[in-house]
Parts: C-alpha cells; structure tokens; sequence
C-alpha cells in the first residue's frame, strides 16, 4: 500500500566555488520525501528496535536498473496524464518481459521545474533468444506527482524526469 508521509527533509548541499564560477549555484537543495518520523522514504533509516526499516514509499520504488536486463531506451514521450510512453530495444524474444520505473535516490532536484533520476528495471525470466526486439512500453508515472505535491504542496505542476540518459517533462 502506497502511503504518502507528512513530513518532507530538506538536505543542502554546499559545494566549494569560488567566485569566478559563472553560472554555478553556490548550493544545492534537494528536497527528500521522507516518513512521518522524519526518516528518508526509501528506507535509509537507522531501522527499529528489531533491526528492520522502513518500507513507506513516497513515488516510485527504490530499485535499480542493474538488478534488471540490459535494455537500451530508444525514446521518451513527455506526459500530462501520468502514463509515459517509451520505446525499448532489447534482446531475446522467446520470453515474457516485464518493465517498471524505479526511483533509487528518492529526492528532487531543485531546478526550474524541479527534476528527478529515474531508472527502468526490465525482469522476466532469462531469454537466451537472439532476436533484437523494439517495443512501446507503457508506465505509470503518477505516483511521483503524488511525491511532487507531498513535497511542494498545489495540486498542479511539472517536473522533469531523467531516465538513463533521456529527459522528459511530466505536466500534471
């Protein structure tokens, strides 16, 4: 069950520019959705008293690409009804394969829109077939317009998603 959490940790960042950076900010903010304790939503808490974490999570779920197949993203298409489209290639098949959006450092990046790192996790069983497959991917991207208004409250807004090298703006 997906819950989003009341509290928000802001966490800055200061790098060490001198003044002869044009264009550089001198900080960093990056907003971090967390839990009603105060804790990082992605459960990078300290754990309770029996050693576990937390397991609330405010958008999408915090796995990686890597625990996955390789895949190469072909295309992005922006999104205002929260389904993102995507073509993949990939090799195989013979196998049913499966493709979900992870969000393993969930935290905003403060721009103009705000942005976020996404990546693709694509699971199924091991396909030893050699074809080069390319597809339409379909995928639910609107829980992070719910982590968007937990953080900056309004119930509009944009923010820009990065996805293994692609950007793409979610209008919501």
């Amino acid at each position: 069950m997906l819950r989003i959490p009341a509290a928000i940790t802001a966490v800055t960042l200061l790098s060490c520019c001198s003044d002869t950076d044009e264009g550089k900010d001198d900080d960093l903010t990056t907003t971090v959705p967390s839990n009603d304790d105060g804790a990082p939503a992605n459960g990078d808490d300290d754990g309770g008293a029996d050693g576990s974490t937390s397991t609330d999570l405010v958008g999408l779920p915090p796995c990686r690409s890597a625990e996955g197949h390789a895949t190469t993203i072909d295309a992005v298409a922006d999104t205002t009804d929260g389904i993102l489209q995507m073509q993949v290639s990939y090799g195989g098949g013979c196998e049913t394969h499966f493709f979900e959006l992870c969000w393993p450092e969930p935290a905003f990046m403060e721009s103009a829109p705000v942005q976020a790192s996404l990546e693709l996790l694509h699971t199924g069983e091991e396909d030893f077939c050699e074809r080069w497959v390319t597809e339409r991917v379909e995928l639910d991207v609107s829980p992070m317009a719910d982590a968007w208004r937990d953080a900056y409250g309004g119930s509009s807004g944009e923010m820009i998603l990065n996805i293994q090298g692609h950007s793409t703006l979610y209008t919501f």
